[in-house]
């Protein structure tokens, strides 16, 4: 059900331009998993965790597009990813990752997947 409505967000949600079509389709996804998924998961809640990517093994071979229900993991791995970077490169970036730059993260790297 969260994959489904990720993929809602990203295909729909994320092109609407105002406040006014980004709540109508929450509210339109909400009536859809009542109706269609027999849900009524809380709407904030959900709406807040929409975290999908292949982002938390990025040294591994095979990677996954999964829930990532942990934010604290998915940090953990963007930071050794960022240190990795600094370490092999003479300019350095020192970035701060709050809740809309993973948010942004997510999305292109799905993009670029």
């Amino acid at each position: 059900m969260r994959l489904w409505v990720n993929e809602c967000f990203r295909v729909f949600h994320d092109r609407l331009i105002n406040e006014d079509d980004k709540d109508w389709i929450k509210s339109f996804i909400m009536d859809l998993l009542a109706k269609n998924f027999k849900m009524s998961p809380d709407r904030d809640e959900l709406f807040s965790t929409l975290r999908f990517g292949d982002l938390l093994k990025l040294d591994s071979p095979v990677q996954y597009y999964e829930y990532i229900a942990d934010k604290g993991k998915l940090l953990k791995g963007l930071y050794g990813a960022l240190d990795e970077y600094n370490m092999s490169n003479s300019s350095k970036m020192n970035l701060v990752l709050f809740d809309d730059a993973l948010e942004h993260i997510l999305r292109v790297a799905r993009c670029l997947k």
